[in-house]
């Protein structure tokens, strides 16, 4: 049973982390607009965005071992950036992103 304290922790890290990502999402979609104009990318792996991604997959694995919120908040504010791209965007990077978290995942836990 978490105490008043831990559950207070716990909402507070799970509420830092949708706001962050909500703010991610906004910026990510900028980004995405801004960069490419066209409707639909064939082909293309955005560098800054597959970057993104693996750093915030990695780091949400990392913080999640560790329990270290702020690195949850960076994590979902990056990983918010990439998901939340415009349509046919972000999809490739965030697909390497979730394989990079569950190796880092299974390896972390594996130590």
């Amino acid at each position: 049973m978490i105490g008043f304290e831990g559950r207070m922790f716990v909402e507070a890290v799970i509420v830092g982390a949708v706001a962050t990502f909500l703010v991610g999402s906004l910026v990510g979609l900028e980004y995405s607009y801004r960069m490419y104009p066209e409707i639909f990318r064939e082909r293309k792996v955005d560098p800054i965005g597959l970057l993104l991604a693996i750093l915030g997959w990695t780091l949400l694995a990392v913080s999640w071992v560790r329990s270290a919120p702020v690195g949850i908040w960076i994590a979902a504010f990056l990983i918010g950036y990439v998901v939340n791209m415009r349509p046919g965007y972000g999809r490739v990077e965030t697909a390497l992103g979730i394989a990079i978290f569950l190796a880092v995942l299974t390896w972390l836990e594996g130590l």
